[in-house]
């Protein structure tokens, strides 16, 4: 109500609040599946926090509801993948520049099947899927003696590139990678020291805690070649001759 939010309305609240508190960013929650249909409520929402954000130059995140609610005799129905599809792509298309989870970890008495429960394992909801071969990507080998839960590995498009990411996940030791690159891909590893250079198939180190990028381009296959030639015609020199 007004009289809760001290002003005239959600959307001078939400005005007043970024012309306040100085904040790097604006986080926001709204669970729009929370009791099993979609509420069209959370377009508004987003509509008065993507243009507040915009307007004070301040980018803004938004949650997803990872976990079930509820006591043990009233608890919302299990999540779903188009729940947690719904409410995450609904921030993107909106502009927002991170995806938070209510929670990631099993925290408080009603939280239920979080990604990560109390005891630090994950659950079903966690999501991750084994390695399997993949756009630029052909194998991915382990050299070293560790498990494929040891790297995590991210296919993703950026400004109309594609890029495959690897994550070394032990933090106490380096472990080799053996990658096969689809032959009819150019690959770029992106450094960090901004010395990016072509790369092939074969062996790659990754440090504890690090990461690889690759950048991977297709090469159009029986494209036929351009040539532009120049000739002298009447004594003018330069005029292009097309083949």
């Amino acid at each position: 109500s007004n009289s809760l939010l001290g002003t005239t309305g959600y959307q001078a609240y939400i005005s007043e609040f970024v012309a306040t508190v100085p904040v790097p960013i604006l986080s926001f929650d709204h669970y729009p599946t929370a009791m099993g249909f979609l509420d069209e409520g959370v377009y508004t929402n987003l509509e008065i926090v993507a243009a507040a954000g915009k307007s004070a130059g301040r980018p803004f995140w938004g949650f997803y509801q990872a976990t079930r609610q509820g006591t043990a005799t009233t608890i919302q129905p299990p999540r779903t993948l188009a729940e947690f599809r719904v409410e995450c792509f609904n921030n993107l298309v909106y502009g927002a520049q991170c995806i938070q989870a209510y929670t990631y970890w099993e925290t408080f008495g009603d939280d239920r099947e979080a990604p990560i429960n109390r005891l630090g394992e994950r659950t079903a909801t966690y999501g991750t899927r084994p390695f399997s071969p993949h756009g630029a990507v052909s194998s991915l080998t382990f050299l070293s003696a560790v498990g494929l839960r040891s790297a995590i590995v991210s296919y993703f498009t950026s400004a109309g590139s594609d890029y495959v990411a690897i994550v070394n996940k032990d933090i106490d030791h380096s472990v080799t990678v053996n990658l096969s690159f689809a032959n009819e891909t150019v690959i770029t590893e992106i450094r960090k020291d901004d010395a990016d250079r072509t790369a092939k198939s074969g062996d790659f180190q990754i440090e504890a805690g690090d990461i690889l990028i690759f950048k991977s381009r297709v090469v159009p296959a029986n494209m036929s070649p351009t040539v532009t030639l120049t000739c002298s015609t009447n004594g003018t020199e330069g005029v292009p001759m097309s083949m």
